[in-house]
């Protein structure tokens, strides 16, 4: 009898993700986990994470910013993160401040402190809004941010909470800003999800999601960093100092990505582009012909810029708070946090803040120097009553000139525009923060890359109609503050 020897070659299709961000390393690792593609993440920074990542100061884990890891989180979700983090993924009770009109009020909300400390004219505007909302005009299509929030929350809080806190952060007036700014980023937008929020708080309404959160031991950098390696683990490359030159479309289909890093100049093949850098990046990488219309709406896709400002302390804690909010436009800060309070974790005779100044390229704070802007935080936070005058902090400064996207009315056309003419191409998808200009937490980035991942059938086939499916459930998702 004839023995024969069979050779059955076995294809796995290569997928490469552009950045190395929360959504492309989450896609990463569940794409890795399938073992249906070969995956090569590539990135131009030498370290994951982007602005999810973590550095040190003064022996303590900063953030860029004040970020944290949502209870709201979806549970398949939640339990990878638990999976890879393990014990380093903390759970902590929430402790912010408001600062209004001079005073103090807890945040999350609490029914006694807000009696307390909440301006009576602004809790009497409350209750009047609550009995008379519903003869109120519903906003149309072509609303603003401004028409949603009047009939929401009424004129009293939106004078003197929602519009200057939507002018710092926005850098428009409400009557300039999307509608969809409203429904996506402000989860409390009207007088009943208020006071749900704050019935929750007692019990009332079932246990308190928003009274807790989830924190790495050494700052929310690390939850990239684990993804990161249990990615690499399960069979993904990871390429950091990367920096992608051009792409070019492969016939009958794929593309080829030229690549830049200190080992020289080198390209790869890939037979899907999964994309989470901004649209603006990616669509100057192609090697196509772009339409006018998609040059110009890109023009019309801004986002905001954010100077953050370190102030390093020799002394435990400044405050037992983690999070201070500044809604009023007399602060040149959104937010400023206490790094070493998220965790619990840091040198018992050191103590970090970092405050959060959104603003524009080339405004003046963004062109004036470290030490004055330095010393314009320092003074503001004395008035505030978070520091004492005698304080000299050691400062450091940090500029991101892409913070978050700015829903400028009328953006929608503009990123439909250029959305569909990307999502055009076949092969290439776009998810996460930048790759579908979206607000949002990490945890509704990590739904996108999932969602990414399930749309990828076993043959390597990709499910438009289920991402499409998932792209309308993205458009549900709202920040979590």
């Amino acid at each position: 009898m004839a023995y024969y020897i069979i050779a059955v070659a076995t294809t796995k299709m290569d997928i490469a993700i552009l950045g190395a961000g929360p959504a492309g390393l989450g896609a990463a690792y569940k794409l890795a986990k399938r073992q249906v593609a070969g995956v090569t993440v590539v990135e131009k920074a030498t370290a994951v994470g982007g602005l999810s990542s973590s550095f040190p100061i003064s022996g303590i884990f900063a953030d860029f910013g004040s970020h944290r890891l949502h209870t709201e989180c979806r549970p398949d979700i939640l339990a990878d993160l638990q999976l890879i983090l393990g014990d380093d993924l903390l759970l902590r009770k929430r402790r912010g401040r408001i600062r209004l009109q001079g005073r103090w009020l807890d945040f999350p909300l609490r029914p006694l402190n807000m009696i307390k400390k909440m301006p009576k004219h602004m809790a009497f505007g409350l209750l009047f809004h609550l009995l008379f909302s519903k003869f109120r005009k519903k906003p149309t299509e072509n609303s603003s941010f401004s028409d949603v929030m009047m009939r929401g929350v009424g004129p009293g809080l939106c004078r003197d909470f929602y519009f200057p806190y939507a002018r710092k952060i926005w850098g428009l007036e409400p009557e300039e800003i999307s509608s969809i700014q409203a429904l996506r980023r402000v989860s409390a937008r009207s007088v009943g999800a208020l006071l749900r929020r704050v019935l929750s708080s007692l019990g009332i309404l079932g246990k308190s999601k928003a009274a807790y959160f989830y924190y790495p031991r050494k700052g929310y950098g690390q939850i990239s960093e684990k993804l990161s390696v249990a990615a690499e683990e399960s069979g993904a490359t990871v390429l950091l100092g990367t920096e992608i030159k051009k792409i070019i479309r492969n016939e009958p289909s794929g593309f080829k990505i030229l690549l830049s890093s200190g080992k020289g100049t080198y390209e790869i093949n890939a037979d899907q582009i999964w994309s989470t850098i901004p649209l603006t990046n990616l669509i100057k990488l192609l090697d196509l012909p772009v339409p006018q219309d998609v040059h110009q709406s890109l023009n019309l896709l801004e986002s905001r810029a954010m100077i953050l400002v370190y102030l390093a302390f020799n002394k435990e804690k400044v405050t037992d708070f983690d999070t201070h909010y500044f809604p009023e436009e007399q602060y040149s800060f959104t937010r400023v946090s206490e790094p070493k309070n998220f965790s619990g974790f840091g040198p018992i005779d050191k103590t970090i803040l970092c405050a959060e100044l959104p603003t524009q390229v080339n405004s003046k704070i963004w062109n004036m120097s470290d030490m004055e802007i330095g010393q314009s935080v320092i003074a503001s936070l004395v008035i505030a009553g978070v520091l004492k005058g005698s304080e000299i902090p050691e400062t450091q400064i940090k500029r991101l000139p892409n913070a978050y996207p700015i829903y400028k009315k009328g953006f929608e056309d503009a990123f439909y525009l250029v959305d569909h003419w990307v999502g055009s191409i076949e092969g290439l998808v776009t998810f996460g923060r930048q790759g579908l200009f979206a607000h949002n937490n990490l945890h509704h980035v990590l739904e996108m890359a999932y969602g990414a991942v399930d749309s990828l059938q076993e043959n390597g086939m990709f499910d438009k109609e289920n991402w499409r499916n998932h792209r309308v459930s993205f458009d549900k998702q709202v920040v979590v503050d």
